[in-house]
C-alpha cells in the first residue's frame, strides 16, 4: 500500500466521522440557556399579570408577586419562549402572608387553559397537576404531599426545579427529586412562574436566579 492510498483511506474515514458527528449534533438539536436574575440583564422578557386583586412586578432585582386577595392567583410568562425538552430552575421565597399558600412553576403552557403546574406551600407541601383545555384540574401527584425538604415559614429561600424530556417530568426541591411522572398531554410549550393564595389574601413571594436551558 503507497503512501497515497493511506492518505486517501484517512480523508476517507474522517469524512465518514465528520459526517456522523454533524448527523448526532443535529438530532440533538442546538441548546438554548436563558438566564435572569432580575438585575436588568435578563435575556428574557417577562409578560407580568397584574390587577387590584395581585400584581407580578419587577422589585428589588427580583420578580415579586404581590397578592392582597384570598383566592386569587396571577403568573408572570417568558415572552416568546416556547420549549420541549428543558431543565429549569429557580429561587423562590415567601416573605408575607399565610403559609397556607401556593408558588412555582407553569410549564409547556398552550394558553391559560391548558398547561402543568409544580407547586410548593410554605408550610412544607408540594403538588404537581395539569390543566386541560376545559379549565379542568387533574393533580398528577395523589393530591398535596407533605416533604422536609422544604424549608418552611417566611424568608427561607427553596431552589425549585423541574427536567422535562419528552413524556418523563422530574421534579425536584432543595437538590433532591421528590417526583416524576410519565406524561405526554403537551410535549412543548411556554414557561411561567406564578402564585396564588387560598383562604387568606396578602401573599408576597419573590423569585430569583431564573435559569432555564433547552435539551
Amino acid at each position: 500500500m503507497t503512501i497515497l492510498d493511506l492518505r486517501f483511506r484517512f480523508r476517507a474515514v474522517l469524512a465518514v466521522v465528520l459526517l456522523a458527528t454533524s448527523l448526532l449534533l443535529l438530532g440533538c438539536g442546538e441548546r438554548v440557556t436563558y438566564v435572569d436574575k432580575f438585575d436588568g440583564n435578563s435575556t428574557i422578557t417577562w409578560i407580568l399579570e397584574a390587577d387590584e386583586l395581585g400584581r407580578a412586578q419587577l422589585e428589588g432585582g427580583q420578580l415579586q408577586f404581590n397578592i392582597p386577595g384570598a383566592g386569587v392567583a396571577r403568573y408572570a410568562r417568558a415572552d416568546g419562549v416556547t420549549v420541549g425538552n428543558f431543565v429549569a430552575e429557580v429561587e423562590v421565597t415567601q416573605q408575607a402572608g399565610s403559609t397556607n399558600a401556593g408558588y412555582g412553576m407553569l410549564f409547556r403552557l398552550q394558553d391559560t387553559e391548558s398547561f402543568y403546574r409544580f407547586n410548593v406551600t410554605g408550610n412544607g407541601y408540594y403538588m404537581v397537576e395539569k390543566r386541560t383545555a376545559g379549565g379542568d384540574w387533574l393533580r398528577l401527584t395523589n393530591d398535596w404531599q407533605q416533604t422536609s425538604l422544604l424549608l418552611t415559614g417566611l424568608n427561607n429561600r427553596n431552589l425549585l426545579k423541574v427536567e422535562a424530556r419528552g413524556a418523563n417530568l422530574g421534579f425536584s426541591i432543595n437538590g433532591f427529586e421528590v417526583f416524576s411522572i410519565d406524561d405526554n398531554t403537551y410535549a412543548s410549550g411556554g414557561i411561567a412562574l406564578n402564585a396564588g393564595t387560598f383562604d387568606q389574601g396578602g401573599l408576597v413571594v419573590a423569585f430569583d436566579n431564573f435559569t432555564l436551558e433547552t435539551r
